[in-house]
């Protein structure tokens, strides 16, 4: 994919997965692979930039699960206290200071690579200078693309990529793309989830 910007992917993958009980969501099996791979897998396919796996809970089987991906690891020691730690963790990692950067969720194995290069191209047609988040109807979506001048707001904790108040606290600096995959607002958190998750899969599998 033809690129206007030096973009990096962060793909989360350091929640406890506490919802969904006792197996690490991650881990659990999406057409064959662990979760996580398949999500890295379409990122990959997607071609919009370089990806690094904030890692937390669980670290060691999760880049095991990812073995023979073209992909980096970042840890976060701090993956107890909450997605935007990972988030911090992910930018302060980052060898390229001045990369633009895209937020992925690791949970969310709906998602297809058309759906990642959607995003980056709502990026790349607003000069690389809006925050892009995904809408389903009114429901706020992932992944969201961050421009590089919000960097230092992302470290320091003033600017909060996760919270659900952001469209309407930076209405200047986001662009709301509408999104016609429900994917986007669709992650795996409960047994429940999982199990639809598989049921539409095999559906559309058939």
């Amino acid at each position: 994919m033809n690129r206007g910007s030096d973009l990096h992917i962060l793909l989360l993958a350091a929640g406890i997965s506490s919802r969904m009980g006792k197996p690490n969501k991650l881990l659990m099996q999406s057409q064959g692979k662990p979760i996580v791979r398949h999500v890295a897998e379409q990122l990959l396919l997607s071609e919009v930039g370089p990806i690094t796996v904030v890692t937390g809970c669980d670290a060691k089987q999760v880049e095991h699960a990812l073995v023979g991906l073209n992909v980096s690891f970042c840890f976060n020691p701090n993956y107890s206290t909450g997605q935007m730690s990972s988030v911090r963790q992910g930018f302060c990692g980052l060898e390229e200071k001045h990369a633009d950067v895209m937020i992925a969720l690791a949970d969310m194995p709906g998602l297809h690579c058309d759906d990642y290069r959607t995003v980056v191209q709502a990026f790349l047609q607003h000069n690389c200078d809006k925050i892009i988040v995904p809408h389903y109807g009114t429901e706020r979506g992932n992944p969201i693309v961050i421009p590089h001048r919000f960097s230092k707001e992302i470290i320091t904790g003033s600017l909060k990529a996760g919270c659900k108040k952001l469209v309407a606290s930076r209405p200047r600096d986001v662009f709301k793309l509408s999104v016609s995959n429900a994917a986007h607002i669709t992650d795996i958190d409960i047994p429940e989830d999982y199990k639809n998750f598989r049921q539409k899969s095999s559906v559309s599998s058939a």
